[in-house]
């Protein structure tokens, strides 16, 4: 069995939490959106300055579901 673990997620994992935030947004809601509708929200809400923004929120905890070979299987956000 693979071992999964909880990681806290720092500034330097940001470009890596970018893309798996979009890409599971994507995957999820794409059917639902016009590519351009879908592409104009990923750009305005999964970038640098918004997910940063909201990392650096006092008591944001931003974490990924990752598996020991260090694969990024997902993440989720408490506030």
């Amino acid at each position: 069995m693979t071992e999964v673990k909880i990681v806290q997620v720092s500034e330097k994992d940001l470009p890596e939490l970018i893309a798996i935030s979009r890409e599971t947004f994507a995957d999820t809601f794409g059917k639902d959106n016009s590519p351009e509708d879908m592409a104009k929200f990923l750009d305005e809400n999964y970038n640098e300055d918004k997910l940063g923004g909201k990392m650096a929120t006092p008591g944001s905890f931003f974490s990924t579901l990752s598996q020991v070979l260090s694969m990024i299987l997902g993440n989720f956000i408490l506030k």
